[in-house]
């Protein structure tokens, strides 16, 4: 219940909260600048100020956009894409075997499909014998 009002209480004053957020993000950038010793640095790149913060920055706006986009390509679909789908499949088995069948029967075949008679045997290679 205290987690309910103070989510309550905080959406009541998002502007004040934003603002909260944003000066603790300067305040740790102008930490980063002035008060990271470079002497650590591995590379020339690691003495600019704040190089770590705007890499980080950066590497998460990539993911976010590059997730986005990669989502758009063929990840997001319809909600009923499958149940879709599966309804027409159903119904394309079951007028093959109404077809097959002379109309006869609206059961669709048994799992290994339609029974065929003997008289149909072909070879190995497909090509009748």
């Amino acid at each position: 219940m205290r987690l309910a009002r103070l989510i309550e209480y905080l959406r009541a004053r998002l502007k004040a909260v934003t603002m909260v957020c944003l000066v603790v993000l300067v305040l740790l950038a102008l930490a980063d600048i002035f008060l990271a010793g470079s002497a650590e640095a591995h590379t020339k790149i690691e003495h600019f100020p704040a190089f770590w913060s705007i890499f980080g920055f950066v590497g998460c706006v990539l993911i976010i956009i590059l997730s986005k986009w990669f989502g758009h390509l063929g990840i997001m679909t319809r909600e009923d894409y499958y149940d879709h789908g599966t309804l027409d499949a159903a119904a394309d088995r079951s007028a093959a075997f109404r077809r097959q069948n002379g109309g006869s029967g609206d059961a669709l075949p048994p799992e290994g499909g339609a029974p065929q008679a003997k008289d149909d045997h072909t070879s190995k290679g497909g090509h009748d014998a």
